[in-house]
C-alpha cells in the first residue's frame, strides 16, 4: 500500500509507513503539493494509488 501524509502531519512519519516491506510513505511536499487546496490533493491521491493520511477533518466532505 502507499500512503500520502497530508501537510498536517511531520514529513518523518512517512518512515513509519516504510518499515514494513509491503508499504510506502510519502508526504505532500514530496511531490510539491504544499499548501495545495484537498481537492487537487485527492485526485493526485486517486491518480496513483494513494491512501490519504491526514489530521483534516474537510477531507471527509470531499467527493470520491
Amino acid at each position: 500500500m502507499k500512503f500520502l501524509l497530508d501537510e498536517n502531519l511531520p514529513s518523518y512519519y512517512s518512515e513509519v509507513f516504510c518499515i514494513d516491506n509491503n508499504h510506502e510513505g510519502f508526504h505532500v511536499s514530496d511531490y510539491g503539493l504544499t499548501n495545495t487546496p484537498d481537492d487537487i490533493i485527492r485526485v493526485f491521491a486517486q491518480e496513483n494509488g494513494f491512501i490519504i493520511v491526514t489530521f483534516d477533518l474537510d477531507f471527509s466532505r470531499l467527493q470520491l
